[in-house]
């Protein structure tokens, strides 16, 4: 039976890892799972979710690209499949603020003549027994406004239901949390922000439970 050999820059890195001066960050790449499914466990499903927007007003300001990802996790709160991201972009009419730009590298010239997936969009977020933001407080105002049909479905924010210093973790952002797991990845696109999310929440602690075990339980007490 052959063996596959590790690449030098993996034998780099495990090398790098051993020492106590250094820290080793891996790249983010789309997975199918995070664990394998029990055939004697239930499962649910979630819908990570992020939206990139013309600005901060809620009643005024536009979504200019939706990302969903459908993901099915089990009772112990362990992903178990994950689905292909959908991602669209959609032209606001209006100008684009250079800042908005320079954040999201989205200029008018990416947006014209695109737009939401409405039915797609409502399929894929009606589906889901919780949708899952990272930013819920921003992103949900904006999804409700734009896709009023999922209005009501439930909601968990990573960012601001979880005691992350309790957790043993430092600051709330996505990319600093998702770093100090272990990874890196290229934020500001909504793509790729929800990916990190999917990550974080399945990144496991020292009590053998994971991220997304610890919300479930959160929002379960909540209701």
């Amino acid at each position: 039976m052959s063996t596959i050999m590790p690449d030098r820059h993996s034998q780099a890195a495990d090398f790098l890892s051993t020492h106590p001066d250094y820290r080793v960050q891996g790249r983010l790449v789309p997975v199918t799972h995070f664990h394998v499914a029990d055939p004697l466990s239930s499962s649910r499903i979630g819908v990570a979710i992020d939206v990139e927007t013309t600005g901060l007003d809620r009643e005024t300001d536009q979504i200019i690209e939706l990302a969903v990802q459908r993901f099915r996790f089990d009772d112990r709160g362990r992903i178990i499949q994950v689905g292909m991201p959908r991602v669209w972009r959609e032209d606001p009419g209006i100008p684009i603020d250079p800042k908005i730009t320079k954040l999201t590298g989205l200029a008018a010239e990416d947006l014209a003549g695109h737009s939401i997936n409405h039915a797609m969009a409502v399929d894929i977020l009606s589906s889901a027994d919780i949708i899952v933001a990272h930013n819920a407080a921003f992103d949900r105002p904006f999804v409700d406004r734009r896709l009023p049909a999922i209005a009501g479905k439930p909601w968990a924010c990573s960012m601001a239901e979880l005691d992350w210093l309790e957790l043993g973790f430092e600051g709330r952002g996505l990319a600093h949390l998702v770093s100090q797991c272990g990874w890196f990845y290229e934020g500001h696109r909504a793509e790729n922000d929800i990916l990190a999310l999917l990550y974080l929440l399945s990144h496991g602690l020292p009590d053998g439970e994971t991220l997304l075990a610890k919300l479930i339980v959160l929002i379960s007490t909540e209701k």
